[in-house]
């Protein structure tokens, strides 16, 4: 019922236009019948989305029609690893294609779905195992998707105009430069070879790097996953995003390549990391935003009402903001995932024994290193970790030494 709130102000919004502009639309109503068009996506998908899983496989019913996993495509499952205390996310891999069951969307826990498929299909978690990467032939071509890019133009057009229509919500003009900025840097594709490699964007000239010339590698997070910075010793600079495609391949080819020292930072066991950088941004937006409103109220010179209406909201930012947090910690024997609500903190605890595979894992809109212990994946997200995955599977590969292990059973899949 929530989805269905922005589809009831849209269309509230539709019918006063239209009352006050007696049935005559003109060029600022366009982002109001966009919105209206947009919010029924999710409204209509949440009533209308269901799977149903059987002993012969899965159908699943969306706004986009059904579709068919059969048993005989099974590979296997996987918990996504949530809060101490809350019930995981579920993912079901299929030849064919994956199935995601978010805790929150399912009315059935992913226990209850997993004693299904061990009693009527007679699967386990250990059925599925990743290819492994290993090696990269150096003559490669990595493209940006179309997808991505005109998904960028899109919300970048659609948030310069509502910017221009509501000055309220000014800052989504930021947000439409950056999705700008990430559009025409993906116009371009990647090519490496046993020489180097070259960047050729659609509308400038190519930047071509030698293996040899190339003297640093860092890493930079953003709301479109961030990427990688490659600096030859002349200046000449190449920047990859992470939606990439097959951007794991690229960066292990990168690794095989080049010298350690050339990639930043340099991470080693014990290492702390943090997650929670979407956390903290979703609480300091609508803050800024908020604050950003307020600051009338100080230059009109009303500053008690400017203290008492910016005192509660800072408040709540601050909890918000120090009084919950989530980390990882990684030693010699295993990883323990913590979360901290105030004083009081939970812990999800991994060995180092029951790793099943390591590897940098890609989504439409999310990436970042994926873990499987056993049947648990904790997901180490781009945009919420503080240290780059890609350096943290390097450390993790080193120092875990799996691709050394000598049982096969115990040799990881999928390490990037």
């Amino acid at each position: 019922m929530l989805l269905c709130v922005p589809l009831v102000a849209c269309i509230g919004a539709i019918f006063r236009t239209l009352a006050t502009m007696e049935l005559r639309l003109n060029v600022w109503d366009v982002p109001v019948l966009f919105g209206a068009v947009i919010a029924c996506l999710p409204a209509v998908y949440g009533f209308r989305t269901s799977c149903v899983i059987n002993s012969t496989g899965v159908t699943r019913q969306s706004v986009w029609g059904s579709r068919r996993f059969r048993r005989e495509d099974f590979l296997g499952y996987e918990r996504i690893a949530a809060e101490p205390g809350t019930p995981p996310d579920l993912l079901l891999r299929f030849k064919s294609g994956v199935i995601f069951l978010g805790a929150a969307q399912v009315d059935h826990p992913a226990q209850e779905v997993i004693g299904f498929l061990l009693a009527e299909w007679q699967v386990s978690a250990s059925d599925y195992e990743t290819p492994s990467l290993g090696a990269v032939d150096p003559v490669q071509c990595f493209e940006y998707e179309n997808l991505h890019v005109s998904m960028l133009l899109t919300i970048g057009i659609l948030c310069t105009v509502v910017a221009l229509q509501v000055h309220v919500v000014a800052m989504l003009a930021l947000v439409a430069a950056f999705c700008f900025r990430a559009a025409w840097r993906g116009m371009g594709t990647l090519e490496t070879s046993e020489t180097g490699m070259t960047y050729t964007h659609r509308f400038l000239g190519s930047v071509t790097l030698a293996w040899a010339d190339i003297e640093a590698v860092s890493y930079w997070s953003s709301f479109a996953q961030g990427g990688a910075r490659i600096r030859g010793r002349s200046g000449r600079k190449i920047r990859v995003y992470r939606w990439i495609a097959r951007y794991a391949m690229l960066d292990r080819l990168m690794h095989d390549r080049l010298d350690s020292k050339v990639f930043w930072p340099t991470l080693t066991l014990p290492l702390r990391v943090d997650l929670n950088r979407c956390r903290r941004l979703g609480v300091i937006a609508p803050y800024m935003l908020l604050m950003m409103n307020v600051l009338e109220l100080l230059w009109q010179g009303n500053l008690v009402t400017f203290a008492v209406v910016s005192a509660i909201p800072s408040f709540v930012a601050a909890a918000l903001i120090w009084g919950s947090s989530r980390s990882l910690e990684f030693d010699k024997d295993g990883v323990r995932d913590i979360w901290r609500d105030m004083w009081f903190e939970k812990v999800n605890a991994f060995r180092r024994t029951d790793l099943q595979e390591a590897r940098l894992g890609r989504q439409l809109t999310v990436g970042g290193l994926w873990m499987r212990f056993g049947d648990t994946r904790p997901e180490i997200a781009n945009t919420d970790v503080s240290l780059p995955p890609e350096q943290l599977l390097i450390c993790l590969r080193e120092n875990w030494a799996w691709e050394q292990d000598q049982a096969p059973a115990d040799r990881l899949r999928g390490a990037a």
